[in-house]
């Protein structure tokens, strides 16, 4: 089921601190209490610069982001959010980044949670 929520900006940890109380609050909206040991898919799309022209964004759309924030860092701040002890998270079958129009998270498990940012970008 799609959710749709709005991520705060700031500097630094202000920033992670709004990323993961969201995250906490729409694991309590709908009821998720925890995440199980295995994770099929967890897929950060990080938003396109608008600064980018039209073509550069449409050749970048979809494709790998090699830039900072690290893969493990979002990883880490969205397990570390969603669970109190990760340490049971044994398997996540695939994990990327890639480039969107805007930034969500999509977490596959036995169905599809998206988690959007329509107002600022999320890393």
């Amino acid at each position: 089921m799609p959710i749709s929520i709005a991520v705060f900006s700031g500097q630094g940890t202000s920033r992670y601190f709004g990323f993961r109380n969201h995250l906490i609050s729409l694991a309590k909206i709908k009821g998720l209490d925890g995440l199980p040991g295995t994770l099929n898919s967890l897929i950060f799309h990080l938003p396109i610069p608008a600064s980018w022209s039209k073509r550069k964004k449409d050749r970048m759309r979809g494709t790998p982001h090699q830039q900072t924030p690290d893969l493990d860092n979002l990883c880490k701040a969205f397990l570390d959010a969603l669970c109190s002890s990760d340490q049971h998270i044994h398997s996540i079958g695939e994990m990327k980044k890639i480039w969107s129009d805007t930034g969500s998270i999509v977490l596959i498990i036995d169905n599809v949670v998206e988690i959007k940012n329509n107002e600022t970008e999320i890393c």
